[in-house]
């Protein structure tokens, strides 16, 4: 993941961690986990993965709303990517449920 966050590399994760929590608390946290926070796909690969056994995708996606809210970082503007969501689903879509669902 330190690949996609620049702002992480040398960072300490104790202390990325630590700017995750305070994300999730309404603080601005550091630019390591606002990169961490930003960086997170969802994709559950970090959850196995945790030494701490904790589940670090619902941390970071907790957190990301929070900061999202309190406007620590930009809201994700959805517009761009619903065209292309609907250009999938109209691949698996017969043309009945294109006029129904989309």
């Amino acid at each position: 993941m330190i690949a996609y966050v620049p702002a992480a590399q040398g960072a300490s994760a104790s202390d990325t961690v630590r700017g995750v929590l305070a994300l999730m608390q309404g603080g601005g946290g550091d630019a390591a986990s606002r990169g961490w926070v930003a960086a997170c796909t969802r994709s559950a690969v970090c959850i196995p993965a945790c030494p701490e056994l904790v589940d670090p995708m619902l941390l970071l996606r907790l957190a990301k709303f929070t900061a999202q809210e309190s406007g620590t970082i930009p809201p994700r503007d959805a517009k761009d990517a619903m065209s292309r969501v609907k250009a999938f689903a109209r691949l698996g879509f017969s043309e009945t449920e294109q006029k129904d669902w989309l």
